[in-house]
């Protein structure tokens, strides 16, 4: 205390009881303050906060795309809501990972089985200062062309496969390394002169579509169904067995959607089953797949895009949900989900049409990979094909010839894998990227918080949960900057339940199991609401926008849009050990 009672004695009793009342004060100052943080939703049962609405308005939902970079998304969002721009998590990892020297030198070796590992396991304040340190600019995720690969499986794979030809280059001599890049140089602008495209005229459209594979299912198991319930109307206890099997009182659900998509078909002679489409339906399914094959290079995005055809499709959806559960095993809820991806693959299979057309490249290569009898100056076919492989994701990168040759010549010099990479996946994206902020410091705060050898579990997750408040409380509430947030997600993938920080016998061992995806993963906190007076806290994933990965209890509270959630306190607090800001 600043003035105990025995010491009064030693100076002015006014002043000591000036002193007395105002240290009361801040006392009382400070206890209110520790209860406003632990207690925000009792203070304001229905509040909300989301930076989504102030600093991080401008921010795409994220996708690893197969990548362990969760640490670098996490990171690109704190450094996003600093200047207001999407910025690239893939430069960051690149550069974050300047510092495991152990996997450079596998990788370079060739000795790293799958290249992707490069870039993860990483931590999100390195990071920062290794990129603090580069002293280059920020990339923005439009000018990183990996990043803007539509579907992304692909992006991981496009990652292995350019991986792939600098290990296979760089366990060469330097003598047969170069001599192996001019053949590649020399192949491809034999063909290039050639103008070879595509084998038929046919392979230049698609005509395969997955959202007509999709309705011309539902039109059948629909039909299907209906037959069942005209036998089963017929037989005593029938509409029970019916009702038993689809949950419905009567055949009304299926008659509508049979009116608004069609019939099925069996074709005699074959024995083909197939469905004759309501004009309708089949007008506007020949809209969206004309549109889709002739604007294959539009401005729009891809999900924009779907979005138009989601809303030409309206109808058609209304009549779906009621009986989606039955006739495709999908939630009425998640509908609209997944046809929007559907229409996505039938873009990207577009654009991948358009690029056969255009390609003479591409098609050499392909062809290629395909006839035993090539070889490149004399080199195996192992070696031939896992160089092609490399090319073709160069070029589905959108890399031009010149550009590809250029990166060939750079191996007569040796060439650091963080600058072959950015090279080939991000370009010079880094040099009219944003400026870094120099001012900037990355802070880490660890989980739990106390002596784990001394307090009970329940005081620490009581200081815990005071201490998050009140980070959260500065940070996001007042200065509206996302945390990033590392933890143990095996509550959101398998049991709810599940508390590594609180683990093992004594209650507060951290215990995560590292053997499953993702089991150690970051992500950013970006808001918070209010249910029943108590706090969950918004979260920001790079998991896409999706809501498959997550276990039951978190699927009901995901956006499928967004693919952003909501996390319990109490649930966040179990299982986060570690808790990053920038400042």
């Amino acid at each position: 205390m600043l003035c105990a009672s025995k010491n009064c004695i030693n100076f002015n009793i006014e002043l000591c009881r000036k002193y007395r009342v105002k240290f009361y004060f801040f006392s009382i100052i400070l206890i209110y303050s520790s209860v406003v943080f632990s207690n925000a939703c009792k203070e304001n049962p229905f509040g909300e906060e989301s930076l989504f609405t102030s600093s991080l308005k401008h921010q795409k939902t994220q996708t690893q795309g197969g990548l362990g970079t969760c640490y670098a998304n996490a990171l690109s969002v704190a450094l996003g809501a600093d200047n207001g721009k999407n910025i690239s998590y893939q430069q960051l990892a690149l550069i974050g990972s300047s510092g495991r020297t152990g996997n450079i030198k596998k990788l370079v070796k060739g000795k790293l089985g799958d290249s992707k590992m490069f870039v993860e396991g990483g931590d999100t304040c390195s990071t920062f200062d290794a990129m603090k340190r580069s002293k280059k600019r920020l990339c923005l995720s439009k000018d990183f062309p990996l990043e803007n690969i539509a579907r992304p499986k692909q992006r991981g794979e496009t990652f292995e496969v350019v991986g792939r030809l600098y290990q296979r280059l760089y366990t060469l001599p330097k003598e047969d390394r170069i001599k192996f890049a001019r053949e590649l140089q020399h192949k491809s602008m034999e063909v290039t002169s050639l103008n070879i495209f595509c084998e038929d005229e046919d392979s230049k459209k698609l005509k395969d579509f997955e959202l007509e594979k999709f309705l011309r299912g539902a039109c059948i198991n629909n039909s299907a169904i209906l037959r069942r319930y005209e036998t089963l109307s017929k037989r005593p206890n029938g509409m029970k067995t019916f009702f038993e099997q689809t949950k419905k009182e009567n055949a009304d659900d299926f008659l509508n959607l049979r009116e608004f998509i069609g019939v099925m078909t069996r074709e005699s002679s074959t024995s083909e089953v197939n469905c004759k489409f309501n004009k309708e339906i089949k007008k506007v399914m020949e809209e969206i797949k004309t549109d889709i094959n002739e604007n294959t290079e539009s401005k729009e995005t891809f999900s924009e895009r779907s979005k138009k055809y989601l809303k030409n499709l309206a109808p058609v959806i209304s009549k779906i949900k009621p009986v989606s559960d039955t006739i495709m095993g999908i939630n009425s809820k998640d509908v609209e989900t997944f046809l929007k991806n559907k229409i996505i693959e039938d873009l990207e299979s577009a654009r991948s049409a358009k690029m056969c057309e255009e390609s003479s490249v591409l098609m050499e290569l392909y062809s290629l990979l395909e006839d035993d009898r090539c070889h490149i100056g004399g080199f195996n076919q192992k070696e031939i094909e896992g160089a092609g492989y490399g090319m073709l994701g160069l070029l589905d990168l959108g890399m031009n010839l010149d550009e590809i040759n250029h990166l060939l010549n750079s191996f007569n010099d040796y060439l650091s894998p963080q600058n072959y990479f950015m090279a080939t996946l991000g370009g010079n994206c880094d040099k009219k990227g944003v400026k870094f902020n120099k001012k900037l410091k990355c802070i880490e705060v660890g989980f739990p918080v106390g002596n784990t050898l001394v307090s009970s579990a329940k005081d620490l997750k009581e200081k815990s949960k005071n201490k998050f408040s009140e980070i959260y409380n500065k940070r996001i509430l007042q200065k509206k900057r996302p945390l990033v947030i590392s933890l143990c997600s095996g509550f959101m993938k398998d049991s709810e339940k599940e508390e590594a920080n609180f683990s093992g016998i004594n209650g507060k061992t951290f215990k995560c199991d590292t053997t499953k995806k993702h089991g150690l993963h970051s992500m950013s906190v970006v808001g918070h609401r209010c249910i029943n007076g108590k706090i969950e806290y918004e979260i920001l994933n790079s998991w896409g926008a999706q809501c498959d990965s997550y276990n039951e209890f978190f699927r009901k509270n995901c956006n499928p849009e967004t693919g952003r959630f909501y996390i319990p306190e109490k649930m966040l607090i179990s299982n986060t050990f570690e808790v990053e800001y920038l400042k």
